[in-house]
């Protein structure tokens, strides 16, 4: 008789293959989805940091620090949720934990008309 059949050796060898294919594409995908959670993060810092600009631009006059040249301040991101610059629910997507809202948007005026606005977020 002339079976044509798979050994236990060539079948193993195939699952060992399948196996080193899966572990790479599994590690090139995480990789991938990790920096695009830094990716999103740095664009949430970028919204945080134009909105406090816009905020301190259309509220300057809360903010008498502003006419200070070297002069710094921070405020919260409470302050930019209640004033609608920024939605509530602001989640840190490197963790998938929100943010809370007492978190500190610094300003450091350079001079009347520049302003660096630093948010740290670890």
């Amino acid at each position: 008789m002339n079976k044509k059949a798979f050994t236990l050796v060539e079948l193993l060898a195939v699952i060992i293959i399948l196996s080193i294919i899966t572990t790479m594409v599994t590690l090139s995908v995480s990789s991938y989805m990790k920096e695009a959670r830094e990716q999103s993060f740095d664009a949430l810092v970028n919204l945080i940091e134009s909105s406090t600009e816009l905020y301190l631009a259309e509220n300057s006059a809360n903010y008498p620090q502003l006419e200070v040249a070297g002069s710094t301040f921070y405020i919260e991101l409470n302050d930019l949720v209640t004033s609608k610059y920024i939605k509530a629910n602001i989640i840190d997507e490197r963790t998938q934990q929100p943010i809370p809202l007492t978190t500190k948007v610094y300003v450091k005026v350079i001079n009347k008309s520049k302003i660096e606005v630093d948010f740290r977020y670890e």
